[in-house]
C-alpha cells in the first residue's frame, strides 16, 4: 500500500482507494477540463456567475432624490448664494441691517459710548426681507476693560420698519 496524490485535489490518498475521500474522484486519472465553445454552453454552466443587472427602480429613486435636493437648495439657501454681485437693492438693505442690528446692539451694553465696531461683519439676506448679521463689538464692561463680543443678530423689515426677531451675545 503507497499513499499517492490526487490528481483532481493534490491531496494525499491511499493508491487502493477507488475514489479520493476529499474530492470524490478517482485519485489516478487528471480532472476533467471545462471546454466552453460556445454561448449556449456558457449559459448552462451553473459555475458561472451572473453580474446583476441595475434596477431601473433604484437609477429612478437616485434621480428624484437628486432633483428633491437641489429643489430645496434652491428654495432653503440664503439668496446672497443666487444673486448677481451688481444688486444694489440688496447692498443698501445690507447694510441698512448692518447698522441697525449695530445700534441694538449699542443701546444694550453697560458702556456704549465705549462701543466700536472692529469691521468683522457678515449679512446674510434670506427672503422676506429677512437678515442674519454677524458682528463683534469691542466695549468696555463694568470694571472697565474693554471686552470683544461676538453677536448674531436676526431682523427683518416689516411695514417699512426694522425689527429684530432674535439676538445672541457670544462672550469669550
Amino acid at each position: 500500500m503507497a499513499v499517492i496524490e490526487c490528481e483532481t485535489c493534490h491531496r494525499k490518498v491511499s493508491d487502493l482507494a477507488p475514489t479520493c475521500p476529499h474530492c470524490g474522484a478517482d485519485p489516478r486519472q487528471s480532472p476533467p477540463t471545462k471546454n466552453i465553445q460556445n454561448s449556449e454552453s456558457k449559459a448552462s454552466d451553473s459555475s458561472i456567475k451572473k453580474v446583476p443587472k441595475p434596477r431601473i427602480g433604484m437609477i429612478l429613486g437616485l434621480f428624484a432624490g437628486a432633483l428633491l435636493f437641489g429643489f430645496v437648495m434652491i428654495t432653503l439657501c440664503p439668496k446672497t448664494l443666487f444673486s448677481s454681485s451688481g444688486n444694489q437693492q440688496l447692498k443698501q438693505e445690507k447694510a441698512a441691517a448692518l447698522k441697525f442690528c449695530q445700534g441694538y446692539v449699542k443701546s444694550r451694553l453697560k458702556a456704549p459710548a465705549t462701543a466700536v465696531f472692529p469691521g468683522e461683519d457678515a449679512v446674510v439676506a434670506y427672503g422676506n426681507q429677512r437678515y442674519d448679521v454677524h458682528s463683534s463689538v469691542d466695549s468696555q464692561n463694568s470694571f472697565g476693560a474693554l471686552i470683544r463680543t461676538r453677536f448674531t443678530c436676526k431682523a427683518q423689515i416689516k411695514k417699512g420698519q426694522w425689527e429684530v426677531l432674535s439676538l445672541d451675545i457670544i462672550k469669550f
